[in-house]
């Protein structure tokens, strides 16, 4: 089972900010806009995010009111690696990019967007192969993009090539050795 879609609450007042950051930054990924729902009469303002080869399954909606609902973060505190750890962390969401240049380029859309920097691109000490880059979005949640390619998958992906050219070779063999 897989997780279908995630959903991050803004407050009312920085709920236009945070949508804006997440249409320049999800380009690169190949979001869109699936459904946007910003009526004043509405209960609830909502944006809902898609990529080319999936549902929708990234939303930002606001609802309630200031008080009780994630605010836009000031920079100042994200300054040092002192003031970092002081700030809550409120969701960590990973989204997966096609290669390490889309993950490059997301990073800088990202900060051109107003993202606070919280690890440049590159390889990370995990696992080998994962390449990754992470973000302080405008109200504070962790947003990473990664692109890893583990060598199991890469095998599992060929994995179907080789399979039909060993029944190939076998039939072959077969036919021949049942034939003559």
């Amino acid at each position: 089972m897989s997780i279908n879609h995630v959903g991050l609450s803004v407050g009312p007042s920085a709920f236009k900010k945070t949508r804006d950051f997440y249409l320049a930054t999800l380009q690169p990924l190949g979001y869109i806009i699936f459904m946007e729902n910003n009526d004043k009469d509405a209960c609830v303002s909502l944006v809902g995010f898609k990529n080319a080869f999936r549902d929708p399954n990234f939303w930002v909606h606001a609802g309630g009111d200031d008080g009780n609902t994630t605010q836009l973060v000031d920079p100042e505190n994200y300054k040092t690696e002192e003031l970092k750890k002081k700030q809550p962390v409120r969701t960590h969401v990973a989204f997966t990019a096609p290669s390490r240049r889309v993950v490059d380029e997301w990073h800088s859309n990202a900060l051109k967007s107003g993202a606070i920097d919280n690890g440049p691109p590159g390889e990370r000490i995990y696992v080998k192969g994962y390449y990754a880059a992470y973000v302080i979005d405008p109200v504070g949640n962790n947003i990473e993009v990664v692109h890893y390619n583990p060598w199991c998958l890469q095998a599992i992906k060929v994995a179907p090539s080789i399979v039909s050219l060993l029944a190939g070779i076998v039939g072959g063999v077969l036919a021949y050795h049942y034939a003559g």
